[in-house]
């Protein structure tokens, strides 16, 4: 005998969730788990359970049959099958903050975001209160000099002239533009100013970013286990893609 051809459509994880939870709007219906499932699970129980073992111990409970609106002939079912496997899988997964990235992503149709570890120098803008010539914020701070007769011993000790070819004074010059004092100290100082730096994006939110990466690839994986022993009907669960670190 020949083996029976798989014929069910190859689809990633991540692709599967999406088609369940933004096509499908699995997490829109009742799908859900038992009471004793969600006890065996830690979880609280919360709607109703596709299981037929678990339908028959609702019965067993109630002595009767309750009309749960199930799929009726010649009318579609509200949603297919795979999709509420899916949504029973992400059910189970028992950390909360892993469950809503799962299905916030999956609504939104994308993973989350990631950053390398890696950062780079910006310069920092002005409040836009702070009316002015400048677009970034500029800061300064008296720093201590030499007397300008200092600067002329150590010019001349080098070999260097003290004016140039039109007779002008280098040291004036170069000190052109500069603000100036003596400080109660007698000390010269200048007023240096420089553009103010920062550091894009900070460590911090590269943590956290990241983070929320690493919770989502986690309750996937956390998924995945569980979907690989579940018979879909018309899909056949290849994998997950999604690398775990890629700023690694």
């Amino acid at each position: 005998m020949s083996a029976v051809q798989d014929v069910r459509q190859r689809v990633d994880l991540e692709a599967l969730v999406v088609w369940a939870v933004k096509a499908q709007r699995a997490d829109c219906d009742d799908v859900s788990l038992h009471d004793v499932e969600a006890a065996a699970e830690g979880l609280e129980p919360a709607a109703w359970s596709t299981d037929g073992v678990s339908s028959l111990m609702r019965r067993g409970a109630l002595g009767c049959r309750v009309d749960g609106g199930s799929a009726v002939r010649g009318v579609a079912p509200r949603i297919h099958p795979d999709a509420e496997a899916v949504m029973v899988g992400v059910n189970t997964i028992g950390d909360r903050r892993r469950r809503s990235l799962i299905l916030h992503y999956a609504r939104a149709g994308f993973r989350p975001d990631w950053l390398p570890w890696q950062q780079r120098l910006v310069a920092v803008p002005v409040d836009d209160s702070q009316a002015g010539r400048h677009r970034h914020r500029i800061e300064g701070e008296w720093e201590n000099l030499p007397e300008r007769s200092e600067i002329a011993r150590r010019m001349l000790g080098t070999g260097r002239p003290l004016v140039d070819r039109r007779g002008r004074s280098v040291i004036d010059a170069a000190e052109r533009g500069y603000l100036f004092r003596h400080n109660d100290a007698g000390q010269r100082q200048v007023f240096a100013r420089w553009c103010a730096l920062v550091e894009e994006p900070s460590l911090l939110e590269i943590r956290e970013v990241n983070d929320v990466y690493a919770q989502w690839h986690a309750g996937m994986m956390t998924l995945l286990g569980k979907l690989l022993v579940v018979p879909l009907k018309e899909r056949r669960l290849t994998g997950f893609k999604a690398p775990a670190q890629p700023w690694a």
